[in-house]
């Protein structure tokens, strides 16, 4: 299972306030509005989309923080509340950046 999620503003953010409300942790993979559509039409396409993508970065959901793969705080972080991201564009995520990762 992958959560989809838009390159529009804050359709990160609101995927990750599902997944905590559901208990669920899934690897996000943020995608472009037209390869989102086609995601929703057919979900055994997001299972494609995401061998095609690498993560590069890290989502503590405790604290809604972006860290890239490899970040030190990462490491001392519980790995519980970590899932593994693509993200096209962090910014729009509506999430903060790590000040070690920027």
């Amino acid at each position: 299972m992958y959560a989809i999620c838009e390159t529009k503003n804050d359709d990160v953010k609101a995927c990750i306030k599902e997944m905590l409300k559901l208990r669920y942790a899934y690897p996000l993979i943020q995608v472009g509005q037209k390869l989102y559509q086609q995601c929703r039409a057919d979900r055994s396409k997001a299972s494609e989309v995401a061998r095609n993508k690498k993560r590069r970065f890290a989502i503590n959901m405790g604290t809604g923080m972006i860290h890239r793969e490899g970040c030190s705080i990462l490491e001392r972080t519980n790995k519980d509340h970590i899932i593994g991201a693509y993200l096209v564009k962090p910014k729009t995520t509506g999430l903060k950046m790590c000040k070690h990762c920027n």
